[in-house]
């Protein structure tokens, strides 16, 4: 049973492009996030595809993110857009790859907060917007990065077989919808 699950680096400093908005020059952030969200996904299920196919079994599970089905104020657009852009592609992915016994489907996390990483930094250093993000989740608080593994170890099982071409939100209700 092949599993492919495609998740870019936790950090980037998507700074150096501009801020990201469309008309300030904001192009070499949407290269970055399109590369490294679209197209390092891309790259790594036509690396695998063939011995999926081969065995006529396998589960792509692609890390998106709330990012992709929700407006936040942050200038992220090329990420945003690439995370979209990776639901489309779980949604084609399983429907010409279904006939060959390949599921595909999308994680899309919420704001998860873990040692070292971009939330427990704003945390520190800007508290202010980490408070306004974790009060905006109905538990109070950010996921952990094992609530994120379980949903992910569940899609590749054989357990979700029926699960494909699905977009499934974790994110303890941040996103505030029924998908």
């Amino acid at each position: 049973y092949f599993t492919v699950s495609s998740c870019p680096p936790p950090l980037r400093d998507d700074s150096k492009g501009g801020d990201n908005y469309p008309d300030r020059g904001g192009r070499a952030s949407w290269d970055a996030s399109l590369n490294v969200d679209v197209m390092g996904a891309v790259r790594l299920v036509e690396a695998v595809l063939p011995m999926m196919r081969a065995a006529r079994a396998g589960s792509i599970l692609l890390v998106s993110s709330v990012s992709a089905i929700e407006a936040a104020p942050m200038p992220d657009f090329g990420y945003t857009a690439a995370k979209a852009a990776l639901n489309a592609y779980a949604k084609k992915l399983s429907v010409v790859e279904g006939s060959h016994g390949i599921r595909a489907n999308a994680l899309l996390p919420g704001s998860t907060e873990f040692p070292g990483g971009g939330w427990a930094m704003m945390r520190e250093h800007q508290p202010e917007i980490y408070e306004m993000v974790r009060q905006s989740v109905p538990s109070g608080r950010l996921g952990t990065p094992q609530e994120i593994a379980d949903a992910a170890m569940w899609l590749v099982s054989p357990r979700a077989g029926w699960v494909n071409g699905a977009a499934l939100v974790v994110d303890g209700g941040q996103s505030k919808a029924i998908r």
